[in-house]
């Protein structure tokens, strides 16, 4: 049977949607195993650190949040040993930059397999790696700027 894999942030700021237009199109399908990975409120490495142990060769995933949820699902299958692990990254967050560039894709299409051979990014630190990324790295000064989206108040706003 086929495994489908949702990696989504019930955190994020659009996840009303993400359940109204993946989860419950999902719960639908036939043919299929669905299972469902909810990113935790720890940090990225954790998170796919936990991921990788999940895949198992020939999975689909859906990534449906935004660039962390996106980051989290690709440095999930980088580490997993399971070969064959295709992604289709739906954008629920603020920016959207790593499902555009897998471009104007829905849930319909990667079910379908309709999908791009991509090939992340890969950041070391000292020689050592660090992280995969699809589109972009953020360190530094732009990183901390980008916090500021973690903050309740402006979550809260964003979500209106």
């Amino acid at each position: 049977m086929k495994r489908l894999i949702i990696v989504y942030n019930p955190r994020s700021s659009h996840y009303s949607r993400v359940d109204h237009e993946v989860l419950s199109k999902a719960r639908k399908l036939k043919g299929w195993m669905v299972g469902k990975f909810e990113v935790a409120d720890t940090d990225v490495d954790d998170n796919s650190h936990r991921l990788a142990k999940v895949f198992r060769d020939d999975d689909l995933v859906i990534a449906a949040g935004g660039d962390g949820t996106a980051t989290i699902a690709i440095n999930g299958i980088m580490l997993s040993d399971a070969k064959n692990v295709r992604i289709g990254v739906l954008g629920f967050g603020n920016f959207n930059d790593t499902a555009r560039s897998f471009g104007d894709v829905k849930f319909e299409d990667i079910i379908k397999g309709d999908a791009k051979e991509v090939w992340p990014l890969e950041c070391k630190i000292n020689r050592e790696h660090w992280r995969y990324g699809m589109c972009y790295f953020t360190v530094g000064m732009f990183a901390e700027a980008c916090a500021v989206f973690d903050h309740p108040k402006t979550r809260k706003a964003l979500r209106n």
